[in-house]
């Protein structure tokens, strides 16, 4: 540390010792040797459940709105080409309006084969129908400065073919905090695992109108709650001393217990730590700095008799309104974890 950082963190740790007046220093006699611990109390590791295996899909394409089709029969008289429409028809001729959305082109084949035969156009019908355009299962990429991309799924996918499919590789923004989109709420799947690490477990079956959302590779921010609020941002390395960001909050600390600070960190898309500090001690000189990392949630307790649960309780509600700047992990499990 070099001694413009070191006189920072000095200055930091003196204003809360200010501001807080509950803790209290002893001077050491002259040559006494003191071990210095790690402030950490309590660490253990929190993991969400990845989704239920769903079992293979049929690997037939189903027809829907806004795919195109050919359609060949025996003489040509029903052969044509047309859109599937808004109300999930095609038109051809002599049969007019026929509905193809939902069948796939084995079915759909059949239907108009039935329907030749009550015209009593043909015995026997043959005819062959084809997908030409692939327009109605969507595939959305989005990054987080606002770039976005569609493509369309011609068969079932997987989320690494649709990874694939949609240009995503370990190097694509902050693949880490990749994101799986599902009727507006996230998937537990960590997309990171799957690409750089070969996690064949995150490989789930993608659904029409899914997004993967990729942020961008900055630096987050660290957000505090609890006896004290406020959002800071980390040292370009991505980190951030707690005594630092403790001297920044300016709170009433009387009644606090600085013995028992709480912070939620995000591991990966469906992992997290909660890690208790005791701030008290590295305020001493009994133990190292804490050092936090982006994305990290500090909850400071309002009293000492503040739980993990009370800590949930507080947190999960000023959750909404800062979505945005949260880990996949800390979303999931506390604002979708219904």
């Amino acid at each position: 540390m070099n001694l413009r950082a070191y006189i920072s963190v000095l200055c930091g740790m003196a204003a809360v010792g200010l501001l807080g007046g509950c803790v209290n220093f002893a001077e050491l006699p002259p040559g006494s040797v003191k071990a210095v611990v790690s402030p950490v109390v309590e660490r253990r590791e929190d993991v969400i459940p990845l989704p239920e295996p769903e079992p293979p899909p049929s690997q037939d394409y189903v027809i829907g709105i806004n795919d195109s089709v050919t359609v060949s029969t025996i003489g040509g008289d029903a052969t044509g080409g047309s859109r599937v429409d808004g109300n999930g028809n095609i038109q051809l001729p002599i049969l007019g309006l026929v509905k193809a959305d939902g069948c796939t082109t084995s079915q759909l084949s059949r239907n108009i084969g039935e329907l030749l035969k009550l015209k009593k156009l043909y015995a026997e019908p043959w005819v062959v129908v084809q997908v030409v355009t692939y327009q109605s299962q969507p595939l959305y990429l989005i990054n987080e400065g606002g770039g976005s991309s569609t493509t369309y799924m011609d068969r079932p996918l997987t989320l690494l073919e649709g990874v694939a499919k949609v240009g995503i590789s370990a190097g694509s923004g902050n693949i880490k905090r990749a994101q799986l989109l599902r009727d507006k709420r996230l998937v537990p799947v960590d997309i990171h695992a799957l690409v750089a690490k070969g996690d064949i477990r995150q490989n789930i079956w993608l659904k029409a109108g899914d997004t993967i959302f990729i942020p961008d590779k900055r630096t987050m921010q660290i957000i505090a709650f609890g006896a004290a609020n406020g959002t800071f941002p980390t040292n370009n390395d991505g980190t951030l001393p707690l005594d630092r960001l403790m001297a920044q909050l300016n709170p009433n600390f009387v009644h606090s217990d600085l013995t028992r600070v709480r912070i939620i960190r995000s591991l990966s898309t469906t992992s997290g730590e909660l890690i208790v500090v005791d701030f008290e001690k590295s305020m001493r000189g009994e133990a190292l700095p804490f050092m936090l990392q982006d994305g990290d949630l500090v909850y400071i307790p309002r009293s000492k008799f503040t739980t993990w649960n009370d800590a949930f309780t507080e947190v999960t509600p000023a959750l909404g309104a800062i979505s945005t700047v949260l880990q996949p992990y800390v979303t999931l499990k506390y604002l979708f974890k219904n």
